[in-house]
């Protein structure tokens, strides 16, 4: 199962993010707050925040280290390949996605 997804911009810093979309339970589940993300066959970590699953469906991090607190490497991503829109695909149900470019 994928989703073909938009990018936007947060914040003052204009940081990148990847529009999930309103039917994101489809895709993910409250239960399952850690995942992984494949980026470029490389892995990356996420924590998924309450405001996830209300007001803010986008994803917004992908750290290189386990424990979340690494470098965020999703808007490096975006901005060096030139990202304007991505494929979610889900690897694992609730658990692990891959973040591929749309050419």
């Amino acid at each position: 199962m994928f989703r073909n997804c938009g990018v936007s911009w947060y914040g003052a810093g204009k940081k990148a993010q990847i529009e999930i979309g309103k039917d994101l339970k489809k895709f993910f589940s409250e239960d399952q707050r850690e995942i992984t993300i494949f980026i470029n066959h490389k892995k990356y970590y996420s924590t998924l925040p309450d405001s996830f699953f209300s007001s803010c469906k986008h994803l917004r991090t992908a750290y290189d280290q386990p424990s979340v607190k690494g470098i965020n490497r999703l808007h490096e991503w975006v901005i060096q390949h030139s990202v304007s829109k991505a494929r979610l695909e889900i690897l694992m149900e609730h658990k692990e996605y891959r973040l591929s470019k749309i050419e």
